[in-house]
């Protein structure tokens, strides 16, 4: 549904805001709107941060022009 998707967007910019604040922004390509991790590892990382986070990292949207 469109809600859904508004989700998933939300949280692949928390994603990536995170991962550029963690400076693992070279660890991930953001590619035809999806975040893509290139190592398992660094996927768990970002779902414990985001879980953990994600109350914090509303000002930090535009981080996501590095990509």
């Amino acid at each position: 549904t469109p809600s859904d998707s508004k989700s998933q967007l939300v949280v692949e910019v928390i994603s990536i805001t995170l991962l550029c604040r963690k400076n693992l922004c070279e660890k991930a390509v953001f590619y035809n709107n999806h975040l893509l991790v290139k190592n398992l590892q660094w996927k768990l990382e970002m779902a414990k941060l985001i879980f953990s986070s994600q109350n914090q990292v509303t000002t930090d949207v535009e981080m996501v022009d590095v990509f």
